[in-house]
């Protein structure tokens, strides 16, 4: 389970690096650079020794992403399963609902909010 302070510093680290989307693209020095391409630099150059991102925050996120992605995609499933024994709890007395909070909560698990 993710607790706030963890949602906090992920979102913090996201918006430290630079604004995506990132593309890759092997160097003729058979460097790889990480890049965004509405921009006219590099953002990190990996395949050498170590790898040189402009901006800290860049290097953070890349360094988090291994761990950070997991987590986001577990909780997400943790919360899609939640989700899904309420509604289930819930059928029999949502006969009819169709408030934004339902459509919602249709749309999360993947169904038609109109069903």
């Amino acid at each position: 389970m993710m607790n706030q302070e963890q949602l906090n510093a992920i979102k913090e680290r996201v918006a430290k690096a630079t604004p995506g989307p990132w593309e890759s693209e092997e160097t003729t020095e058979g460097h790889i650079d990480i890049f965004n391409p509405n921009q006219d630099y590099a953002i990190c150059q990996t395949g050498n020794e170590t790898y040189d991102c402009l901006n800290d925050g860049d290097t953070e996120f890349i360094k988090h992403a291994i761990t950070d992605v997991p987590k986001l995609v577990a909780e997400i499933e943790r919360l899609r399963k939640a989700l899904e024994q309420i509604m289930e709890a819930e059928a029999p007395n949502m006969e009819g609902w169709k408030t934004e909070v339902y459509k919602i909560a249709r749309e999360a698990l993947g169904g038609e909010a109109d069903e």
